[in-house]
């Protein structure tokens, strides 16, 4: 019997995988988020709980979802509104609501619609519940405001980018100090609604065998990182999970992580070997270090912080990046340093450096949730705090040096009224420069720096 040819039997297909967010996932986080203490800033939380086995450590996409969600937070509650109104809203009534709006409302936001909103303004491709209801009602409606917040400046355009409507007249004064033009407020309000790179410095000290720009951006390529090239520097993105800290270069303290606008404050500094320098709010040291290595381990710099737990951080960067002229020590801010004897000897150190606490409104695109946290009544504590600090600070400052006053903020009274204030009340000082560091010119977040001279 001769033998018939079968056909080969066709293969099934595996069905493959959904990997997108769930807003099961997103929901239940976001819960667990609303029950956090008071002020725990959104990245710390996350660090908190990014655990073995957690659904943050199987699910890296979860952490940048929850701060999409804070940057578009009010933006969710304002569409929410929208919803239950029957007409559209005028800028006026916009206004309105904005002045009675607060953050804890997001509380009282069904979590599977905050997520709705969040999903159309970031347009990501997350999968809804089974029943989700008057999807095409809500679609109308963002559509809607959507195209209704296309004229710069209004309140809806500004609730669109993720920024109040009452902060306008604060940013306004802004633009006056810093002499920016409309068309440079409104770039600076849009790059808001977008995460800043992860900016990169070279330490020269651990850079032994003196790799130029394009072999480290080269290794970096190698090792899976999405790394630019800009001029100077070198930026990588991908958000926060972009695996920076896992490099080799990164083990090895060549790169170090840090924003832009923070380089061109010490850049502004200009350290020299063998200075006597006190970085008087170091935190975990990001601009300790970046002082340290263009000084070739000569000199010496003073690094204090109220928490000593950032302290300890820095002595781990420290010594990772070889930088070997660093003492560091916690300094709480209620009194004058008291003087090491090397720096008692010259009178002071050549440089202070303040980088004070402050609103951090010139993080926001990296820290989303700050935003959140920026009201009235803390600014106002953190002024007396600031000015506080800049007049114990500036007595350690010898005759004929300088003082740096520092932060991450663009508000007028933390930084150049601060400044007008002290020049009143300290004689025997001179003011050689003050500015607005980062956003809007570079890719990066905004900062502050005044140098003063003592006489």
């Amino acid at each position: 019997m001769p033998k018939t040819s079968r056909s080969p039997r066709p293969r099934t297909r595996r069905p493959q995988a959904d990997d997108r967010l769930h807003y099961r996932e997103l929901t239940g986080l976001w819960l667990q988020w609303l029950q956090r203490p008071e002020y725990m800033p959104l990245d710390r939380w996350l660090r908190k709980h990014n655990t073995k086995g957690s659904a943050l450590r199987q699910q890296p996409a979860l952490a940048q979802a929850m701060f999409q969600a804070q940057r578009y937070l009010q933006l969710a509650c304002a569409l929410e509104h929208q919803q239950r109104q029957d007409s559209e809203l005028s800028d006026a009534q916009w206004q309105q609501w904005d002045q009675q709006w607060q953050p804890s409302h997001v509380e009282q936001l069904d979590a599977a619609h905050l997520w709705h909103w969040v999903q159309q303004r970031c347009q990501e491709n997350w999968r809804w519940p089974d029943g989700f209801r008057h999807y095409e009602q809500r679609a109308e409606i963002f559509r809607q405001f959507r195209d209704a917040s296309q004229r710069p400046l209004s309140a809806q355009w500004l609730l669109w980018h993720g920024i109040r409507p009452s902060w306008l007249s604060a940013l306004r004064q802004r633009q006056e100090y810093s002499h920016w033009s409309d068309a440079q407020l409104t770039h600076w309000l849009t790059q808001q609604s977008e995460a800043a790179p992860l900016w990169l410095r070279v330490n020269p000290i651990a850079n032994s065998a003196q790799l130029d720009q394009q072999t480290i951006y080269n290794e970096l390529l190698q090792e899976k990182i999405s790394v630019q090239r800009r001029g100077e520097h070198l930026c990588a993105h991908g958000g926060r999970g972009i695996g920076i800290g896992m490099t080799n270069l990164y083990k090895a303290g060549v790169i170090e992580i840090q924003d832009l606008a923070s380089q061109h404050i010490v850049a502004a500094i200009k350290p020299q070997a063998g200075e006597k320098i006190w970085d008087a709010c170091a935190g975990a040291g990001g601009k300790t270090l970046a002082m340290a290595s263009q000084m070739n381990n000569k000199g010496a710099i003073i690094a204090t912080d109220l928490h000593d737990y950032k302290l300890a951080e820095l002595k781990r960067r420290a010594k990772r990046g070889q930088l070997l002229n660093i003492r560091s020590f916690v300094w709480e801010g209620n009194d004058v340093l008291k003087l090491p004897k090397e720096i008692a000897r010259q009178q002071g150190f050549d440089k202070v450096l303040i980088d004070a606490p402050c609103s951090s409104s010139g993080t926001w695109r990296r820290n989303p949730d700050a935003r959140w946290r920026f009201n009235e009544h803390d600014s106002q504590e953190l002024i007396a705090l600031q000015q506080r600090l800049l007049h114990l600070a500036s007595q350690s400052v010898r005759p004929g040096g300088e003082l740096f006053y520092a932060t991450c903020s663009w508000q007028v009274e933390e930084n150049e009224q601060q400044i007008a204030q002290f020049l009143q009340q300290n004689e025997g000082w001179q003011l050689l420069q003050q500015t607005m560091l980062g956003a809007p010119e570079h890719d990066a977040d905004t900062m502050f720096v005044a140098q003063l001279k003592r006489l």
